[in-house]
């Protein structure tokens, strides 16, 4: 199987189908409108979940690495913690 890589900052490597389909819901996306907001769009769901299956089915996985710190990153490389850890490293 090759492997999928997707830039989810540019969406790179996202199928061109999807881009299409994404059409100028693209710029909500790259300007990080809320969710709420692209939900508006129509059929913008069928879109995500068509999305969301070929993600699934070539085992795409993303991260995100909210108010990144370089430091952080150099020093200890990118920590993958679920929301439960996150919520009891906050709390």
């Amino acid at each position: 199987m090759d492997k999928v890589i997707i830039d989810l900052d540019s969406l790179q490597g996202l199928p061109t189908k999807f881009i299409q389909a994404l059409g100028d819901s693209i710029n909500l996306i790259s300007k990080r409108a809320s969710i709420e907001v692209l939900l508006r769009k129509p059929n913008i769901d069928k879109i995500v979940q068509e999305i969301d299956s070929f993600c699934k089915q070539n085992f795409v996985i993303g991260y995100h690495y909210t108010k990144a710190n370089i430091e952080s990153i150099k020093c200890q490389g990118l920590i993958c913690r679920t929301g439960e850890k996150k919520s009891e490293k906050l709390f």
